[in-house]
């Protein structure tokens, strides 16, 4: 059985590094799935953002965030990117 370069081998995931849709088998997720993905992404969006006001200013400098970048994006709704 022939695999493509983008798998692991003895595995059908992708290689680390690649993303799903850069598989050039790429096929759109049905309705189940897609909503069950805006899900989790408004949840790592929620979670991420609550972390950002949890950082010390020593912190938000090493990622190269401002105090008011930080500020700024905590307070967006989990739905905006």
């Amino acid at each position: 059985m022939l695999r493509n370069h983008f798998s692991v081998a003895g595995s059908s995931r992708p290689a680390a590094g690649i993303a799903e849709t850069d598989l050039p088998c790429h096929r759109p997720l049905p309705f189940p799935s897609q909503f069950a993905e805006t899900l989790r992404l408004w949840l790592r969006r929620s979670r991420t953002r609550k972390h950002l006001t949890q950082l010390e200013d020593p912190e938000l400098r090493d990622i190269g965030v401002s105090r008011a970048q930080a500020l700024a994006e905590s307070q967006k709704p989990f739905w905006r990117p």
